[in-house]
């Protein structure tokens, strides 16, 4: 009797740990993962100028348009492996659809050991972090200009 339970109890529990096992290795397939975070996502002239004419906002001494838009996320490591520069075919971009253009990115914080720079084009922000450990993060502002219905003719909320 004694024999038969100990025997029955081992194979439940082979079973579950073998589904366990499984489980996890299905969930971790791929090790390598970044996650984006948008942190928000501020119509400049939307909430701030529009409301409140008495307050000014400048970019580059000129008042913003209603175009310009602020960015502010965060990129983290969320995967079980470090990310080192030779294992990346392409470097983390963030793209923007046709009419729309970046103006400028700044990388505002990181992890302590992690080196990160930004590249902007018009249509792209290309982050650059060298070794990219996990559970680091690296968090960034950036100014883009969006299309919107007043501007047709015009320049698209340039400042």
């Amino acid at each position: 009797m004694n024999a038969t339970i100990l025997a029955v109890v081992s194979i439940a529990a082979t079973v579950v740990l073998g589904v366990w096992g499984i489980y996890l290795m299905i969930k971790r397939k791929y090790p390598g993962q970044i996650t984006f975070v948008q942190e928000s996502c501020l119509g400049l002239f939307d909430s701030i100028v529009k409301n409140m004419p008495e307050l000014s906002v400048q970019y580059q001494g000129t008042p913003v348009g209603e175009g310009l838009v602020l960015l502010k996320g965060a990129f983290l490591n969320t995967g079980s492996k470090d990310i080192s520069e030779s294992m990346v075919v392409e470097k983390v971009s963030i793209s923007l659809p046709e009419n729309f253009r970046w103006l400028t990115a700044k990388v505002v914080s990181t992890s302590p050991k992690v080196q990160a720079h930004v590249a902007v084009s018009d249509s792209s922000v290309v982050l650059d972090t060298g070794l990219f450990r996990c559970r680091e993060y690296v968090s960034f502002e950036a100014l883009a200009i969006v299309p919107t219905e007043d501007m047709k003719g015009k320049e698209r909320g340039e400042p």
